[in-house]
């Protein structure tokens, strides 16, 4: 089974503990394998200044069985990218795609949740602005 985790600039480096949860399971599931996947692929430099060199970027990566979307300040561009967009719903044709925290705006912005309930956090601290109210804005 094939996990991708996808970051992106301003991804919360916190998500990449899903990176973490995986490799332990891996201890009993030896099968599992993992990669990370960004936009443009090389060095992606995540929220508070952390940087990562990605396994392959969204034109490389490989078939997946799951996708994990990770959250962060950069959701905001991530969910008008055209490119990001269109490689998440071509992973949901085939795999299961879920996301973390403001992950799951990058997913309503893809379309893959129309029609299914889904939940994100509803509160933010200042100067911060709610995802939710923030997608309703930039998405009407």
């Amino acid at each position: 089974m094939r996990f991708g985790i996808f970051l992106y600039e301003g991804a919360e480096p916190i998500d990449l503990a899903t990176f973490g949860v995986l490799s332990v399971a891996r201890r009993l599931r030896p099968e599992i394998g993992i990669c990370t996947i960004t936009p443009d692929g090389g060095i992606t430099t995540l929220a508070s200044g952390l940087r990562i060199v990605a396994d392959h970027d969204i034109g490389t990566a490989p078939r997946l069985d799951v996708l994990v979307v990770t959250g962060g300040p950069g959701w905001v561009a991530q969910s008008r990218s055209v490119a990001t967009l269109d490689f998440i719903r071509r992973h949901a044709a085939s795999a299961l795609i879920v996301s973390v925290c403001t992950g799951g705006m990058i997913l309503a912005a893809s379309g893959t949740l129309d029609g299914r309930a889904a939940t994100t956090k509803s509160r933010a601290v200042p100067p911060e602005v709610s995802p939710l109210h923030r997608m309703h804005n930039d998405h009407p």
